[in-house]
């Protein structure tokens, strides 16, 4: 016959002898997982303190004392720079933010008990998010290079999104908002001496000086001719 668990015969004595190992293992497997312990399921609108559950305080408030079967939670009032903006169960309200000048940032609006402090960029900027925090720092707006153009205007939320001139348009300065139309060599004896890129202009010439200076030279010699003819 095997002996019980825990428990093993020795040659040389009748009487079983302990094992403290085997004794051990055997108390835990046996033990019965309600004995296990456990946080309470509590509703929404509570928190669980041991194995109970406490109403929450409300925003702008913290706990000072957790409930008990006697009395509920006992709150009060966050301290100046100090919020809670939700139903909680915590013992020290948040710290409100400061806006840090050196990333850049501006006061919108300042902290109260139940906000913390709304930071923003000045005209011209953009935030920029760092892991939770959607306005960590703020960079100016990108300026779109020459042959370029703005797609999308710049907001305190994005920065400013370009694209290329599109075909027949041109932009020398980066300051442009919209690239040019290249100038059109559609004119009376004009005719095209430079093609436009994305940064220039086209460059036209006319015919016309070509073929007046030799028309005006004529006549000009004629005229005189007249002249010195009737002066004789």
């Amino acid at each position: 016959m095997e002996p019980p668990c825990g428990w093993e015969s020795s040659s040389g004595s009748p009487a079983p002898q302990p094992d403290i190992l085997r004794l051990a293992l055997c108390f835990l497997l046996l033990v019965p997982r309600r004995f296990t312990l456990a946080l309470p399921l509590c509703k929404e609108e509570e928190y669980p303190v041991d194995t109970e559950c406490c109403p929450k305080c409300s925003p702008g408030y913290r706990v000072k004392q957790a409930c008990n079967e006697e009395t509920g939670t006992v709150c009060v009032p966050c301290l100046p720079r100090t919020y809670t903006a939700h139903l909680n169960g915590l013992s020290e309200c948040l710290r409100c933010r400061v806006c840090n000048s050196a990333m850049g940032l501006e006061t919108r609006q300042e902290c109260s008990t139940v906000k913390d402090t709304e930071c923003g960029c000045p005209q011209g900027h953009f935030c920029m998010s760092e892991d939770t925090d959607p306005c960590a720092m703020c960079r100016p707006h990108s300026v779109c290079s020459a042959g370029q153009q703005v797609r999308t205007r710049g907001t305190e939320k994005q920065d400013t999104v370009c694209e290329d001139c599109p075909p027949g348009t041109f932009s020398p300065l980066e300051t442009l908002d919209k690239c040019q139309p290249w100038t059109s060599c559609s004119g009376w004896l004009e005719s095209e001496t430079r093609p436009g890129t994305r940064t220039t202009d086209a460059k036209c010439s006319s015919w016309l000086p070509l073929i007046l200076g030799p028309v005006v030279f004529m006549t000009l010699g004629l005229v005189i001719w007249y002249l010195k003819k009737h002066q004789r």
